[in-house]
């Protein structure tokens, strides 16, 4: 059935309770060495309690008993009691809940001095407990699937941990040109699901600074990620659309309405044996200074993680498993198919899949690499204008490479310049060029800031969903039916924003921000599923087009 409710208001309210509590204790102690001790002793605890209400969403069994026993009025709905309407749409109440409580000590101090200055050393210690309760607002029961509510995302997450850490930090500058920081830290965690993870993670970075207008940088550090609660116990269903063509199983339906295009669930479950991501991170770089108010800088960044946590692409082709399903054939590994209801027209015949259920995994790594190009200059205009002020910030990012080698020798993915990765992304995409560029100038109480940003194109293929190593415009992404034959390419998109402040007093201020001044449109892109047929993740004032925002700011 095809119909909109119009009498019937989708409506979402969320309540927002939070309960924070600390208390520190801080000082320090004479030594008859280096520097004296400076110490710090803290507690933190915080819960927060999220209520969401959901009116207006109808259920699959609400609006089949409305048909059946004739309660709704689909002639003239206005003639619809409140009560046909709650029974349509019940309402649905769900309550999440964090907590965490955190102590941690730390202590500091200088132990001798260097040619460059005083060697500092930082010590401590943190123990926390860290809980998520978030229960599923939409739950699949098949016992009971026209239970569900349409349109609201059937996701869970929950867990406990206690987490034990220790780390330090040593600066060291060896010469007025060398500044060396060594660090490093350990981490416990102990989950409720019992598995435990423990890692330490060193830190090095220098600086090199031989002359003002010139130094060179660079860090060198692991990184230790555990899996999030959503990841080890959790669920996260998105829905896409889903054709069926084995000709036996169309035979057995007789080609009714049930064998027609659908929506199928891909239900990404945590996996409470998954082990946590090592990063190898690396960044070197140069900061030139041709003059005194004018900063370039340029570098190289690169990271790889071991682990890497993603779920299962076996499980993300939704048509070769239905295929495979109603066949009766083997599903890929770690993958498991919940049915769907029966067909009412052919109810002995096999259904089709509802639910398409595969874990998160652990892929060997995943490896990103680019360049991070930076400009600031701050310096008063000539001539007449010399009582402005002129502050200026660019920054542009190039991705090199994000790749993705899949387990078991399945292959590498390569996602710079793509719409990929398009299953974890909602299609947001891997834009190669971003930049943005501000320039503020400041007139007594008066500050006008516009600011320019830039997103580059992208090509509509997708290898996390075509597969490794898929770059032909043959095999681009379609997602829509209006979609243009031949169209492979996103334009790049442009937008300029402009921000007015005007300090009144000490306390008071006012500003107006301008919204894509220049009106420029987000570029069309049929392959997305995020939004439809632009990319919100980079385009959204394309959308929304030329907006304005005017308000008051006031210190207390």
């Amino acid at each position: 059935m095809i119909y909109q409710f119009g009498d019937i208001v989708p409506y979402t309210s969320e309540y927002n309770q939070n309960f924070r509590g600390s208390m520190r204790y801080n000082g320090t102690a004479a030594s008859n060495w280096g520097s004296d001790w400076n110490y710090d002793f803290n507690f933190v605890g915080m819960n927060s309690v999220l209520t969401q209400t959901y009116t207006g969403y109808p259920t699959i069994n609400g609006i089949t008993n409305a048909v059946n026993n004739g309660t709704y009025n689909f002639v003239n709905p206005s003639q619809n009691s409140q009560s046909v309407l709650n029974s349509i749409a019940p309402k649905d109440v769900v309550q999440d809940r964090t907590q965490e409580y955190s102590y941690e000590m730390t202590g500091s101090k200088g132990l001798f001095r260097l040619p460059g200055g005083m060697v500092n050393l930082a010590i401590g210690g943190n123990i926390r407990w860290e809980a998520l309760n978030a229960p599923n607002a939409n739950p699949y029961n098949p016992a009971n699937p026209g239970a569900q509510y349409w349109e609201i995302n059937p996701v869970n997450a929950q867990g406990s941990r206690w987490v034990e850490s220790g780390f330090w930090e040593l600066g060291l500058p060896f010469h007025k040109m060398l500044n060396v920081d060594l660090a490093g830290r350990y981490d416990n965690y102990s989950t409720s699901t019992g598995v435990g993870y423990g890692h330490y993670t060193p830190q090095a970075t220098a600086i090199f600074k031989p002359v003002d207008q010139f130094a060179l940088r660079g860090s060198f550090s692991r990184g230790f990620r555990v899996p999030s609660f959503s990841e080890t116990g959790g669920e996260t269903v998105g829905y896409i659309s889903n054709t069926i063509s084995n000709p036996a199983w169309l035979a057995a339906h007789n080609n009714d309405a049930y064998t027609k295009t659908y929506y199928v669930g891909l239900n990404s479950i945590g996996n409470p044996n998954l082990k946590p991501e090592i990063a190898t991170n690396f960044s070197g770089g140069a900061v030139i200074k041709p003059l005194p108010w004018i900063s370039l800088s340029a570098d190289y960044y690169y990271i790889k993680k071991s682990n890497y946590i993603m779920g299962n692409p076996l499980g993300q082709d939704a048509g070769d498993i239905s295929e495979a399903y109603v066949s009766g054939g083997a599903l890929p590994t770690g993958v498991t198919v919940t049915p769907d209801v029966a067909d009412p027209a052919a109810p002995g015949a096999a259904a089709r899949p509802g639910l398409i259920n595969y874990s998160y995994i652990n892929a060997p790594w995943m490896r990103t690499d680019g360049v991070q190009l930076g400009f600031t200059a701050s310096h008063r205009l000539p001539g007449a204008l010399h009582e402005v002020n002129w502050y200026s910030k660019g920054e542009m990012t190039y991705v090199r490479r994000l790749s993705v080698a899949l387990p078991n020798g399945g292959g590498v993915e390569e996602f710079a310049g793509t719409i990929g990765p398009y299953n974890t992304t909602s299609a947001s995409g891997t834009p190669r060029w971003k930049a943005n560029w501000a320039n503020t100038f400041t007139w007594r109480k008066l500050a006008v800031t516009p600011t320019v940003y830039y997103t580059s194109g992208y090509k509509l293929v997708a290898q996390d969903a075509e597969g490794p190593g898929v770059t032909s415009c043959a095999d681009a992404l379609t997602g829509w039916n209006q979609t243009p034959s031949g169209q492979c390419h996103v334009k790049n998109y442009w937008d300029v924003d402009l921000t007015v402040n005007y300090q009144i007093d000490r306390r008071w201020s006012v500003y107006a921000n301008v919204y894509n001044l220049l009106g420029f449109r987000a570029p069309y892109d049929y392959g997305t599923y995020g939004s439809y047929l632009y990319n919100s993740s980079w385009s959204q004032k394309g959308i929304v087009y030329r907006s304005f925002q005017f308000g008051v700011n006031v210190k207390l």
